[in-house]
């Protein structure tokens, strides 16, 4: 799920820090992984028609249960993700399915605008409980779409492994590549 709404501190509320040194994170996430998650994104973008985005992957947890969300900065072009620890759990496949579920969700954020404003103007006419009604049934159809959406385009990217990068990942993928080259001249 994306927040799609600029995230608020309530009043004598501390807001996050910036600082991603701020959080306690899970072990698995090394710096290579957010590397590979961060690279993800960047070739991405263009292959989802997101150049005109700047999207900032943040090393701090989303707010909420998800396993990832993109926030975007009101009526602009920039938005930050956020990843959970509990991603790191996801199959390599629902690992790209998240990424580019919350990178598909830019496309729809100046819907997300237009539909909040609309809400507003219902609580105005007709209540706090119809704009809350409304918000919530739009959100619930904007993430089966946007989920739709993922599951199609997804495929069609470059596949993601979160390994790819890491040290622990670098000794077997040189071992087996010399069990290959080794395999193959004695094949000869």
């Amino acid at each position: 799920m994306a927040s799609t709404t600029r995230p608020t501190t309530a009043p004598g509320k501390q807001s996050r820090p910036k600082d991603p040194a701020g959080f306690k994170r899970a072990a698995g996430w090394t710096p290579e992984r957010w590397r590979a998650v961060e690279e993800y994104v960047a070739a991405a973008a263009p292959l989802l028609r997101l150049s005109d985005w700047t999207i900032r992957v943040l090393r701090e947890p989303p707010e909420d249960d998800a396993y990832a969300t993109m926030t975007p900065l009101e009526q602009s072009r920039y938005a930050d993700m956020r990843v959970a620890d509990s991603f790191l759990e996801l199959p390599t496949a629902e690992q790209r399915q998240t990424l580019v579920h919350e990178m598909v969700h830019c496309h729809l954020f100046f819907l997300h605008e237009c539909a909040e404003a609309a809400f507003v103007e219902l609580a105005a006419e007709m209540g706090r409980k119809a704009h809350k009604l409304a918000a919530k049934m739009f959100t619930n159809e904007l993430e089966r779409a946007t989920d739709a959406l993922a599951d199609a385009l997804g495929p069609l990217l470059p596949p993601f492994d979160l390994d790819v990068h890491t040290p622990a990942a670098k000794p077997a993928t040189k071992q087996a590549a010399r069990r290959t080259r080794a395999a193959k001249s004695t094949s000869r």
